[in-house]
């Protein structure tokens, strides 16, 4: 079978770095699998590749799409898999990297065969979340999906507002669709590479990568642009915490610091995920 190369890990785990050595020495096209660097207009504080980067190796997937845009695991798997396909026939080694564990394991697994809904549905949950708390939303979903509520956390706004939409558009819960029938997941030899230094070495990285994002100018480009709280680029770990900051809410000591501590609670997140859900990866 054809390879594909998986790096992946937490956060700030070196990821990146090891995608660009790897595609160097063995002709790569690196193929980006973390959600907020699908989003254009924060390529800094998304900690996506630079413009030299992209200059010298291939690379896809980064900042594609509009913050008004929604992206979930079974979109970015079909087009993770066009350019795999694209890769492979150009006689190149893809290359995933990024740490959203649900789109790689939507893409090495297969997904559930839930059918288009119209996105009207996803556009009215939307305005009814800004005219509501989104605690009732998730009130609602846990009349209608019990299973799928008592998995979710009752802040996660974009699974909340994915198992209405399912609910409403199809008739069906979402974990009847998820208990259901898959998809086949394409036939490729998946090579693992879980980055997971440790924790201490870890938040250290986050530290000074924040820092490094204040020199390379990330408060120009969050004031450059206002993403609304629907969208998923809304939850790019500083937004929030920076555009605190330039509204004179906070300084900017608690910004950096606010964000720092938002990382580090993310990567701690993904560090217990992928100990738990990658048993063939080389860990």
């Amino acid at each position: 079978m054809k390879s594909v190369v998986i790096i992946t890990g937490p956060t700030a785990s070196g990821k990146s770095a090891c995608a660009l050595e790897l595609a160097r020495r063995l002709d790569g096209v690196v193929i980006n699998a973390d959600a907020m660097q699908c989003y254009a207009p924060l390529p800094i504080l998304s900690a996506q590749p630079s413009a030299a980067e992209r200059a010298e190796i291939p690379h896809r997937l980064y900042g594609f799409l509009r913050p008004e845009e929604n992206l979930n695991a079974a979109r970015w798997a079909e087009l993770a898999g066009t350019e795999i396909a694209a890769a492979h026939t150009a006689g190149m080694l893809p290359i995933l990297c990024g740490g959203s564990g649900l789109y790689l394991k939507a893409l090495t697994s297969g997904m559930a065969k839930i059918p288009d809904i119209d996105p009207a549905v996803r556009a009215g949950l939307q305005q009814r979340l800004l005219a509501k708390d989104l605690s009732e939303l998730y009130l609602e979903l846990s009349r209608v999906d019990v299973e799928l509520a008592a998995r979710l956390k009752s802040t996660d706004t974009q699974r909340i507002l994915r198992g209405l939409e399912v609910f409403i558009g199809t008739g069906k819960k979402l974990s009847e669709w998820q208990n259901g029938e898959h998809s086949q997941p394409p036939e490729y030899d998946f090579e693992w590479d879980i980055l997971l230094p440790t924790r201490e070495q870890l938040y250290e990285n986050i530290n000074m990568r924040t820092h490094q994002m204040i020199v390379a100018s990330v408060l120009d480009e969050v004031r450059a642009v206002d993403i609304p709280e629907t969208s998923t680029a809304y939850k790019t770990h500083g937004y929030r915490e920076f555009k605190s900051y330039l509204r004179n809410e906070t300084s900017l000591d608690a910004a950096i610091t606010a964000t720092q501590q938002v990382t580090r609670n993310y990567a701690k997140r993904q560090f217990t995920w992928w100990r738990g859900h990658a048993p063939q990866a080389r860990i």
